[in-house]
């Protein structure tokens, strides 16, 4: 559970200690009183993404192009789980920077993916140098080339500028930290705030749809051959 207090009001060390080893059981549970129709619908999504990776995976034979598309992939799905893992553990700006995760991993996986552009030729030289941070600038700039249907990826794009408020001290992250349905209450750590079930449904279903992208992209790398 997080740490509320208001405003006025000191909190001691204990009180931070109490935060670093509690569990957030309580907290998640009202997430799955709340949405649990929705919390299972991302399951469905996602194990539909993840028994599709494993089909990519199981052709792989010691390909190395093709076992590291997948690794991307699997990468892709981790961060989508813990994402989801994290929101409904009341931490709705830390999952929002995994999303970010997600997209890049998701991107980088079709890049390398492709034979004919030399993205896994200049990842293999490159190592850590590779800019990852651009994966999904590289795709934009070759929707064409990659045989990606540019209304689906301008889509998922837009998830990207919207998770971008998750990984700036933006207006998004300070909301965040404040308890509106106790006035003047802020926030350290995890919560479940009953004013924002509005923002945690919207939250919910962009990962829904992330999954679902996953999948999209599992089955469009599968059929480039890679």
């Amino acid at each position: 559970m997080g740490l509320r207090m208001n405003v006025k009001n000191r909190l001691d060390k204990s009180d931070f200690r109490k935060k670093i080893f509690s569990c957030n059981n309580k907290i998640r549970k009202k997430f799955k009183k709340t949405f649990h129709s929705d919390i299972y619908r991302f399951l469905d999504a996602i194990f539909r993404a993840y028994k599709a990776c494993k089909s990519i995976d199981e052709k792989c034979r010691g390909d190395k192009q093709r076992s590291y598309t997948v690794a991307f992939l699997f990468n892709a799905l981790n961060d989508l789980v813990c994402s989801f893992h994290l929101l409904i553990s009341g931490y709705m700006v830390s999952s929002g920077n995994l999303m970010r995760h997600f997209m890049e991993s998701s991107a980088m996986a079709i890049l390398l993916s492709n034979k004919d552009l030399n993205y896994f030729e200049r990842f293999e030289q490159e190592g850590n140098k590779f800019p990852a941070h651009k994966a999904i600038d590289y795709v934009s700039k070759n929707v064409d080339k990659l045989k990606i249907n540019p209304g689906n990826w301008h889509n998922f794009t837009e998830i990207k500028m919207f998770y971008n408020l998750s990984s700036h001290a933006s207006a998004f992250a300070l909301a965040n930290m404040f308890h509106f349905s106790s006035k003047g209450t802020v926030v350290i750590g995890a919560d479940f705030d009953p004013a924002k079930l509005m923002p945690y449904r919207k939250e919910i279903e962009g990962r829904i749809s992330a999954a679902n992208c996953l999948e999209n992209i599992i089955e469009g790398i599968e059929k480039g051959n890679v």
